[in-house]
């Protein structure tokens, strides 16, 4: 597949082609300094295969030339990111190319939906995901909560005892003075 902006392969390395391809909400794919620059120049960005408005946001396609030199005659693409869906999205990805490079516009808008609607899917997860940990977190809340309270109550607990072996020792204290007062008294009168 071949970038028409600048008539270099899309699967160059990044490094040469001075960035990963992108595709445009039609499907067409772009190295993204070529698409930039030719949205700079025109009034307004639009495809120039297609010259369908562009109004969203570039969707980076990351090509693995290693996998794909191994595994089959064409390029695999694939998203640079790991969740739950990542072979789907590679997947997705390999055959996004591979519809490119045979120019079937059709598939590959039909390819970007389904994307979209495996992203959607994906952020439902981890939105029921998100809800199940806010919950944990308020049970763990709870949990601190009750702790905290068991441990306030057994500071309490503490306290009350170390009044009371103050009582007692103050108690014991006068005892050993009262019998320290009869024993001189007992030898005063030399029965002790």
């Amino acid at each position: 597949m071949v970038c028409i902006v600048c008539h270099e392969s899309q699967f160059t390395a990044p490094s040469q082609s001075g960035g990963h391809p992108v595709a445009l909400q039609c499907g067409h794919v772009f190295h993204k300094p070529c698409i930039e620059g030719w949205f700079r120049s025109s009034d307004k960005p639009s495809c120039p295969l297609c010259h369908k408005a562009h109004t969203t946001p570039f969707l980076t396609l990351f090509v693995d030339e290693a996998n794909s030199a191994s595994t089959s005659s064409r390029p695999t693409a694939r998203r640079g990111r790991a969740s739950p869906a990542h072979d789907d999205m590679d997947d997705m990805y390999a055959r996004m190319a591979q519809m490119s490079m045979a120019g079937d516009d059709s598939l590959m808008h039909m390819a970007l939906q389904g994307n979209m609607y495996m992203l959607q899917d994906e952020m439902e997860e981890l939105t029921e995901e998100k809800d199940m940990l806010a919950e944990q977190v308020q049970d763990l809340e709870s949990d601190v909560t009750i702790a905290k309270s068991r441990a306030d109550a057994l500071q309490m607990e503490v306290n009350r005892l170390g009044k009371i072996s103050h009582a007692h020792k103050t108690h014991i204290k006068s005892l050993q003075r009262n019998l320290e007062e009869k024993k001189e008294q007992l030898r005063y009168y030399g029965v002790y």
